[in-house]
Formats: structure tokens, sequence, C-alpha cells
């Protein structure tokens, strides 16, 4: 196996994991959008456990379920940032999308944090 050939496995695998860890901070965000969406205006504290309700009672809590999303947001960068020197444009675009898109993931989720 060449060097050539196993950095290009290696990236490819870099990416894949990239994309599947911006997914679940994209899931949680989504989850979070949608609540005042399907149920109309409520209160923050309402907000906050309508959202934690779709969680087992083991993490019921917004602290932890946020940071573990600004975690894998951070991992996703970092992750995306090094495969997106690849030379496969079609790579390159769907990396800086995962970039950008887990830029606003984190800050969404220090913001919540706050």
């Amino acid at each position: 196996m060449t060097m050539s050939s196993r950095s290009r496995i290696s990236k490819r695998k870099l990416a894949t994991s990239a994309v599947i860890l911006f997914l679940i901070p994209l899931i949680l965000f989504l989850a979070w959008v949608s609540i005042p969406l399907r149920m109309g205006e409520m209160s923050d504290r309402d907000h906050i456990d309508t959202f934690l309700s779709y969680f087992p009672s083991v993490i019921q809590n917004n602290t932890v379920i946020f940071l573990f999303s600004a975690l894998c947001c951070l991992v996703a960068l970092i992750l995306a940032s090094k495969s997106a020197q690849k030379k496969l444009m079609t790579l390159r675009i769907m990396m800086m999308v995962v970039i950008v898109g887990s830029i606003f993931l984190l800050f969404f989720s220090i913001s919540r944090l706050m």
C-alpha cells in the first residue's frame, strides 16, 4: 500500500466521522427549534422541560446535553478541517459545510449554556 492510498483512506474516514459527529448536534438543534413551532408560545422553563422529555431519565440535564453537543461540534470541526485539504472538490465543499455548520451549532450550544 502506497503512502497516498493510505492517506486517501484515512481522509475519507475522517470526513465520514466528521459528518456523523456533525449530525448529532444538528438533530439536537432541530429538535430544540421544532418545539415552539409545534407547541406555540411557551416559557423558557416549559421549552427546556419539553426538550428534556425526549431523552432518557439518566441524561435529562440540559447542561450535559448542550455540552455533549458542543463537544461533538468541536470534534467534527477538527476532523472536517483535517480532511478538507483533500483535492476532491465535492469532499472539500462538504467539509466546508460541516465546518461552517459546526461553528454555528457550537455557538448555539454555548449560548444555551449561558
